[in-house]
C-alpha cells in the first residue's frame, strides 16, 4: 500500500509516518517461531526429494527408450 511522504513522493511499503504508531507485537512465542522454521525446512527438503526422484525416474524411462532405439530398432 502507498502513503504520500511529507515530502509528496509515495513511499511504497513503508508505514506513514504517523507517532501514534505502536511498535509491532509478535503473536508468535520464539518457541512456535522454531517450530515454523523446523517445519519448513523438513516441508523444503522433502519436495527436494520428490524433485530429484521425479528426475531420477524421467532419466531412467529416457535411458531404457534410448537402449531400445539404439540397439533393436531395424531402421
Amino acid at each position: 500500500m502507498a502513503e504520500h511522504t511529507p515530502n509528496g513522493h509515495i513511499a511504497a511499503g513503508q508505514p506513514g509516518y504517523h507517532a501514534d504508531h505502536a511498535a509491532a507485537v509478535s503473536v508468535f512465542s520464539d518457541a512456535e517461531w522454531a517450530s515454523f522454521r523446523s517445519e519448513d525446512f523438513a516441508a523444503g527438503k522433502a519436495v527436494v526429494v520428490l524433485m530429484l526422484s521425479i528426475f531420477s525416474t524421467g532419466v531412467i524411462i529416457y535411458s531404457i527408450v534410448a537402449y531400445w532405439v539404439i540397439f533393436f530398432s531395424r531402421a
